[in-house]
């Protein structure tokens, strides 16, 4: 499987990456999370948990039932609730800078820049045909 490319500049930075690392990789630092699926909510969960920084973008409206195991929905909806993560839903990537992230918002096309020290692009892969 190939991981789901978004096509902008600086998505193959060394500090990027379309899989979940090694979580003692990324304690202490602050870390953006691109997605909303099963990967993404299985980040979420786990780096909440040694990390008090961490961004969540999505371009849809958020965590959906359908598409994230149940036991996951709860503990995100709270973590983003509190204030724990931050969440922009509605929101493309629009460009990747060695530690700031680009976003714009869907809806009114504002424009916003968030730091990050690790980018987790966990936004699927694409099946190889064989």
């Amino acid at each position: 499987h190939h991981p789901r490319q978004l096509h902008v500049d600086g998505e193959q930075r060394p500090n990027v990456s379309h899989f979940m690392p090694d979580i003692h990789e990324l304690f202490g630092k602050k870390v953006v999370i691109v997605g909303a699926k099963n990967s993404a909510a299985e980040a979420v969960v786990r780096l909440a948990r040694i990390n008090r920084r961490l961004t969540v973008v999505h371009r849809g409206a958020g965590f959906e039932p359908e598409r994230v195991k149940p036991w996951l929905l709860p503990e995100i909806r709270s973590l983003i609730a509190d204030g724990r993560v931050d969440f922009y839903p509605h929101t493309d990537v629009k460009e990747i800078a060695d530690k700031t992230l680009l976003l714009r918002n869907q809806a009114n096309r504002e424009e916003t820049s968030i730091p990050y020290d690790r980018l987790l692009l966990l936004t699927g892969y694409d099946q190889h045909p064989s």
